[in-house]
């Protein structure tokens, strides 16, 4: 193996090193922009965001600790092409339901937009068309004396 080789593998190993790195800290960040959602829509104290990232945090590093003890176990590699084939298998499945969330939340958006609407547009031209038909029988009782 020439110096030239091993040069352009070490440089690919430290593109693929910042790019796992920057992937974390994106993570984190990720947390971080989500806390003022997290607080509003789900009336957080501040406490509580606290919490929230102090339980990230120690969740991500377990998940670290365990990944790091199955890569000593069944190897770097190995793992590394497990997770990025597990990955991708789920990948689809996660956009389904997140999909099919989206949906049934638009679902239900319409149907108390269309509640509403039937409250407001539909009860007075259902009132518009009794008195009409008040109006009409009325008018047959009084044409049949």
């Amino acid at each position: 193996m020439s110096f030239a080789t091993d040069s352009g593998r070490r440089w690919a190993a430290l593109a693929v090193i910042v790019t796992a790195q920057f992937m974390v800290i994106l993570d984190v960040a990720v947390v971080n922009v989500a806390l003022p959602s997290i607080k509003t829509d789900l009336n957080f104290s501040d406490e509580s965001l606290q919490w929230v990232v102090s339980a990230y945090a120690i969740f991500f590093g377990g998940a670290l600790l365990l990944g790091g003890r199955l890569a000593d176990l069944l190897g770097r590699r190995r793992l590394f092409v497990a997770g990025l084939v597990l990955w991708l298998l789920l990948k689809p499945i996660v956009d389904w339901g997140a999909r099919h969330a989206r949906a049934k939340a638009e679902q239900r958006l319409r149907a108390s937009v269309t509640e509403v609407a039937r409250e407001y547009v539909v009860a007075p031209v259902r009132e518009v068309l009794n008195a009409y038909a008040q109006a009409r029988e009325a008018l047959t009782t009084v044409r049949s004396e």
